[in-house]
C-alpha cells in the first residue's frame, strides 16, 4: 500500500491506476458477454440515406451526397438475394428474413431523394421497379398495403400499419412514393391510388394529427398541388443552388438534353447553356435561364 503521508510522482499514480484497471478487466473478462446487436437493417439505412440526400440539398456539402451514393450501392447489392428477393437484415455477408413494407417504402423514398440530388435517372427506374413489386406483393383490398408480402406464410394475420409514430408508416410513405412516381412516369393509376389512400385517412388524420403527421403532409400536397421543375443543359451548379431553396411540394429533374423515356424530360430542348422549366400537370410555363428567374416564377405561384 501507498503511505498516506508520502508524496508520489504522477508516474507512480498512473502505474497504480493501470494495475487496478487490469485487475478489473481480468475479472470482467470472466463474465458472460452480452449479445451484440450489430445487424444492419434495410429500412433504417434507407431512412439514413434519405437524410444524407436532404443534408446535401440543404448545405451543398458534397460529402453527404457521396455518402448517400455509396450507401445506396451497398443497399442495392447486399439486401437482394440471387433469386431477386429483398431481405430485411444483413449480417456477416448474409441477408435474411423477407423485407417488410417499411423496407421497400423507405428504400423507394431514398432512391427518389437520391435521384433528386444527383439527376441520375437510374435511381428512378429502380424505384419504379420496387414500387411495382410492392403493388404486386403487398396490396390489400382497400387500396392500402399489408406489412408483410403475400409470399410470407409463417404469420397468422397480415397486419396493416397506418399510424405515423417514431418512424413513418410504410403506407404513408408509399402514398407519397406513388404520388411522385406517378408524376415522374405519368402513371395515372398510381396518382389516383395515392389520392384515395390519403383521402381515406383524411378525417382521422385531422382529428388525431400527432399520429398521422406524414399523412397530413401528403394531404396538404394533394390539396395545393405539386410543382414540376426541369433543368435542361449544363445543370450541375444551378441544380445545387436550386436544391438549397425550401421547395416544398415539388419534384425536380435535370438532364443535359431531352430524354424521351421520361415524360417531364420529353421534348424539352434548348439552344441556351441552360433552360429551366416550371410545370404543373405537364403544362409548362415559358422557360427561363437562371435560378433567380425560376424562383420568381415559383414565388408568383405561391410556392
Amino acid at each position: 500500500m501507498f503511505a498516506a503521508n508520502r508524496q508520489y510522482k504522477i508516474e507512480d499514480l498512473q502505474l497504480l491506476l493501470d494495475k487496478c484497471n487490469n485487475i478489473l478487466l481480468a475479472v470482467r473478462e470472466q463474465r458472460v458477454k452480452p449479445a451484440l446487436d450489430d445487424k444492419i437493417i434495410l429500412s433504417w439505412n434507407a431512412l439514413m440515406n434519405t437524410a444524407y440526400s436532404k443534408a446535401y440539398a440543404a448545405t451543398g456539402n458534397t460529402a453527404y451526397r457521396l455518402k448517400a451514393i455509396n450507401n445506396m450501392k451497398f443497399l442495392l447489392s447486399a439486401f437482394q438475394t440471387a433469386e431477386g428477393r429483398w431481405q430485411h437484415v444483413w449480417k456477416n455477408d448474409t441477408a435474411k428474413y423477407p423485407a417488410f413494407l417499411d423496407d421497400y417504402a423507405y428504400l423507394i423514398q431514398a432512391l427518389l431523394q437520391l435521384s433528386r440530388v444527383t439527376a441520375n435517372t437510374e435511381y428512378l427506374v429502380q424505384a419504379k421497379e420496387l414500387c411495382e413489386k410492392v403493388i404486386t406483393d403487398f396490396s390489400e383490398p382497400d387500396g392500402y398495403f399489408y406489412y408483410t408480402p403475400e409470399q410470407q406464410t409463417d404469420i397468422i394475420v397480415r397486419k396493416k400499419e397506418v399510424y405515423d409514430g417514431a418512424t413513418p408508416s410504410g403506407n404513408s410513405v408509399m402514398a407519397q412514393n406513388l404520388l411522385e412516381l406517378g408524376l415522374l412516369f405519368d402513371q395515372r393509376d398510381w396518382l389516383e391510388r395515392s389520392y384515395q389512400m390519403t383521402k381515406g385517412l383524411g378525417t382521422v388524420a385531422v382529428k388525431y394529427p400527432t399520429s398521422f403527421g406524414v399523412w397530413l403532409a401528403g394531404l396538404y400536397q394533394q390539396i395545393t398541388g405539386t410543382k414540376e421543375v426541369v433543368l435542361i443543359g449544363d445543370f450541375e451548379n444551378s441544380l445545387s443552388e436550386l436544391l438549397s431553396q425550401p421547395l416544398l411540394h415539388s419534384i425536380i429533374m435535370a438532364a443535359p438534353k431531352a430524354i424521351e423515356a421520361f415524360p417531364l424530360l420529353k421534348d424539352k430542348n434548348t439552344d441556351k447553356p441552360l433552360a429551366l422549366f416550371l410545370c404543373e400537370n405537364y403544362a409548362c410555363q415559358q422557360p427561363v435561364f437562371s435560378v433567380n428567374d425560376l424562383l420568381k416564377q415559383l414565388n408568383k405561384d405561391g410556392l
